[in-house]
């Protein structure tokens, strides 16, 4: 095992071995060996080791934490051998400020992406047309009339320049000018860049000195607006900073309150949510009830469990990031989570398809309640008092006795018999229809006739160790011809699909009282305020025809009845008369 050596480059601590150590070194002395005479040895030399640094940092994101000879190798190739760049003097001077054709011969493979920077060696104000001129490789002049035309033309100009202000930062190191220009970033362009930029430092100099201070008045003017303007931006900026360190912060407090949550439920810790109590007891029953057995259940927990591990750490890792500027380099992580995702999506689709199973068959169970002749108009209401039952508002509800189930519905049909009745239909599903069939007929549900009030619930009850399999219920009350109902306003939720002659939508069919025709039901006390629709005209004849029939009928029957009463009333006053004498 190779010992290994911690090394400062650039103010970056790294760990190298003994081997890549010795071979960086001597890389690291003929670098300054080579510049050792140039006059600016300090600044090429303080660049080339920071990008060097920038390369063995990108060397570290793949879980490694030592640099080995290989890695050396890479950045030297990339970098250069300063033997490449070893030019005579009388050559340098030949060719100016010129690329070493060297430079350009060995290593423009490595020349990487273009990034957009401001560019502070020509600029006016920011160097955002700088920038972008050496970005696309034209003149500047060319950006610097195109913001004329968008602040004289449209007005948006200056909107624009500031917001790229604030988005592009600045080329400050050698390699970032580089970059900048989508240059390759080695030794021979980073000696190269920095004698021009110390050149020209020379030059601004010699013409300050020579011509004086007091000609260079419209600069001063420049750099003062310079100085106001990055004044303004950087406020915005650290504005702009603050912003998202809070949402990072936001980001992981939220994710470490999903994990305690989490891990509190399995430790038999309790929530109340909208006034709701919420533990691991309750959420067990609900899969139980749901999922075929216990082992279907134990896989789609824990594939839930693995599918929420990787964003919820993800969550967190990212506002640490944002916050404190957390990278983390070993990628075993990333990895590691989205093995873990992979096999929590394939135990969710193992009890998935499971459970899909249990739901693929359909069958019905259905009751018949007689309501006998005693009445021809019925009222249909809800039974209110059994809500104290339900301790959560859920169409689905596990309590410690049984579930309840409120998919329930109510529909009005014609019957052909000379007495109406009620039937209570129950379907479900199951892996077979025996089975769903099995299942349809495990219910309770709460119907009471008092005299001529209907009463009905508006939930099902099926027992506690019984399996959901969507379990719905369905009340269908069947009227003969000349009998009518009222709906009561408490049985909106549960009326369904009601067909009746006018259209009239469900809710809109509570609060009245509905006869059935041969047509269908008709309304005997609305206004015509209500959502009703007659078909046609010829339906409205047949019905107001076959309805006022039908009153002829009703009236000559109550007549006939009371004729016959007064006739039982003048017999029996006849039989009194009699006993008396």
């Amino acid at each position: 095992m190779n010992k290994t050596i911690n090394i400062n480059l650039a103010g970056i601590i790294f760990y190298v071995d003994e081997d890549a150590y010795q071979h960086f070194n001597d890389y690291l002395s003929a670098v300054r060996k080579q510049f050792s005479n140039a006059e600016e040895r300090a600044e090429i030399i303080a660049d080339i080791e920071a990008r060097i640094a920038e390369l063995l940092q990108q060397k570290l994101t793949s879980g490694k934490q030592v640099i080995n000879r290989a890695d050396i190798d890479e950045v030297i190739s990339i970098m250069g051998s300063p033997e490449d760049y070893a030019v005579d003097e009388d050559e340098e001077k030949t060719a100016g400020t010129s690329t070493n054709s060297a430079s350009a011969k060995t290593n423009a493979t490595y020349a990487g992406p273009k990034r957009l920077f401001r560019n502070p060696d020509d600029k006016i104000l920011g160097g955002v047309s700088g920038g972008l001129a050496a970005y696309f490789g034209i003149d500047a002049i060319w950006i610097r009339l195109v913001w004329v035309a968008l602040f004289f033309g449209l007005g948006t100009g200056f909107l624009f320049y500031i917001i790229l202000w604030i988005v592009m930062p600045e080329a400050k190191t050698t390699a970032q000018k580089l970059q900048m220009r989508g240059e390759p970033i080695n030794i021979g362009n980073i000696e190269r860049t920095v004698k021009e930029e110390m050149r020209d430092v020379k030059e601004r100099f010699e013409n300050y000195r020579k011509d004086g201070k007091f000609k260079n008045t419209g600069s001063s003017i420049r750099n003062t607006l310079e100085e106001i303007v990055t004044a303004v931006l950087s406020v915005a900026r650290y504005a702009l900073l603050f912003a998202l360190k809070f949402i990072g912060g936001i980001l992981m407090v939220a994710g470490v309150i999903v994990l305690i949550v989490l891990f509190s439920l399995f430790l038999g810790n309790n929530f109340h949510i909208q006034g709701a109590l919420v533990d691991w007891g309750i959420i067990s029953d609900y899969l139980n009830a749901l999922m075929p057995s216990s082992g279907f259940t134990f896989l789609l927990v824990v594939g839930g469990i693995l599918l929420a591990l990787a964003p919820i750490i993800g969550l967190i890792l990212l506002g640490m990031r944002i916050l404190f500027n957390y990278r983390p380099q070993f990628t075993y992580v990333s990895a590691s989570l989205a093995i873990v995702s992979i096999v929590g999506v394939i135990f969710i689709v193992i009890s998935g398809i499971s459970l899909g199973r249990e739901f693929s068959r359909e069958a019905a169970y259905n009751e018949v309640i007689e309501l006998g002749s005693a009445h021809k108009s019925y009222a249909l209401r809800v039974a209110e008092y059994l809500d104290d039952e339900r301790p959560i508002d859920l169409d689905w509800t596990i309590t410690e006795k049984a579930q309840l189930l409120g998919f329930v519905t109510v529909d009005i049909r014609k019957t052909d018999q000379a007495d109406p009745y009620m039937e209570i239909i129950c379907e479900s599903h199951g892996l077979t229809r025996l089975d769903a069939r099995k299942r349809a007929k495990r219910f309770t549900f709460f119907n009471e006739l008092q005299d001529s009030i209907i009463s009905v619930g508006d939930y099902f009850t099926i027992p506690f160790d019984e399996k959901f399999r969507g379990q719905n219920l369905e009340v269908a009350l069947y009227l003969p011809v000349g009998h009518s109902v009222y709906l009561d306003e408490s049985t909106i939720d549960l009326l369904h699909d009601i067909e009746n002659v006018t259209n009239t939508w469900e809710g809109n069919m509570v609060a009245h009282t509905w006869v059935m025709t041969q047509n269908g039901l008709a309304c005997m006390d609305c206004t015509g305020d209500e959502d009703t629709e007659w078909r046609d005209a010829e339906e409205w004849n047949d019905f107001e025809s076959e309805f006022e029939t039908e009153a002829k009928a009703f009236e000559k029957e109550a007549l006939r009845a009371a004729e016959d009463e007064i006739e039982n009333l003048k017999k029996e006053i006849e039989q009194l008369k009699k006993k008396k004498k």
